[in-house]
């Protein structure tokens, strides 16, 4: 969002996940009035954010590609078991974002701009939303006791040496523990574990769905109006976003934040852009009008989803 207050004053969130609402309830403080669109209640079990681990890991810095990873994305292809599924059909549209994806990580120094750029993003993650949580009345919900990294042997952690490196670069402290340190943390950890490394500015959420469910309440506290309606594309008017379409009727507002994870498809058909993006509960968008070549960038205090 522009930082200064301006005619744009009605902003449509497009999904009451974790990231739509916090966008929400910080689109809020700035004067603006928010409609929150979703066809769920948040935090309830139909959500991505109900279900997720509600890790607040400010140390996650490294892109999923790394160096060599193109050797062992076949294995992962054909293994349906595998980090990585594809469906077949859908490879050839695929191919062009992964090849991007893999060539992003390519070399070492691509993997540390992205953990650095990163690690700019997640660095306050666990103060942000124990602040969040408290402002919702759910302190309990959020606690920093740090994470605990294990591996089968120190063999194990040293081939994971160029993440452990950087994340020292960037400041991100933590500790090894050898097997009799380790079991005195996690005593009914298997005994196949050998090695840990303990981070302990790392967060968690003891219960995501609540937490999304108390933070939309706060939301609504502070002025946002909530619509139970999927949105369905955007309707423009002389080149401007002028109202979402949804399948309960058009919701007129003067911005948009697109917050609906993997159910974004529908809407990318009448961006008018020629973003090259495949939908996945993480990606979030902001536009006033089409097309829209510059990115607003977010509320800078908003607290990273986990």
């Amino acid at each position: 969002m522009p930082a200064r207050a301006d005619r744009r004053r009605h902003v449509a969130v497009i999904g009451a996940g974790i990231v739509g609402t916090a966008c929400a309830i910080e689109i809020l403080r700035t004067g603006r009035s928010v409609t929150l669109l979703d066809p769920h209640a948040p935090g309830g079990p139909e959500a991505t954010s109900y279900g997720n681990a509600g890790w607040l890991s400010s140390h996650s810095i490294l892109p999923p590609s790394g160096p060599g990873m193109w050797k062992q994305l076949p294995g992962y292809l054909l293994d349906p078991q595998g980090p990585l599924t594809v469906r077949w059909g859908y490879l050839p549209r695929a191919l062009p974002w992964l090849w991007r994806f893999l060539r992003s990580g390519r070399t070492p120094g691509r993997v540390a701009r992205t953990a650095h750029a990163l690690r700019q993003l997640l660095r306050d993650a666990p103060a942000l939303h124990a602040r969040l949580a408290a402002e919702a009345g759910v302190p309990h919900l959020v606690a920093q006791r740090g994470l605990l990294h294990v591996y089968r042997s120190r063999a194990d952690f040293e081939a994971d040496a160029l993440g452990w490196r950087l994340r020292g670069e960037e400041g991100i402290a933590f500790r090894t523990l050898e097997a009799g340190g380790l079991r005195a943390q996690e005593p009914e950890l298997a005994p196949e574990y050998g090695f840990g490394v303990r981070v302990d500015e790392a967060g968690h959420c003891a219960n995501p769905g609540a937490y999304l469910e108390a933070l939309a309440a706060h939301a609504q506290s502070l002025g946002a109006r909530r619509v139970a309606a999927r949105a369905t594309g955007l309707r423009i008017a002389s080149g401007r976003l002028a109202a979402i379409r949804t399948d309960a009727g058009d919701v007129p507002c003067d911005a948009a934040v697109i917050a609906a994870g993997a159910y974004s498809r529908p809407l990318r058909a009448t961006q008018g852009t020629g973003c090259g993006w495949i939908p996945n509960a993480a990606t979030t968008r902001c536009w006033t009008c089409v097309p829209c070549r510059a990115r607003h960038r977010l509320p800078d205090r908003a607290p990273p989803p986990w």
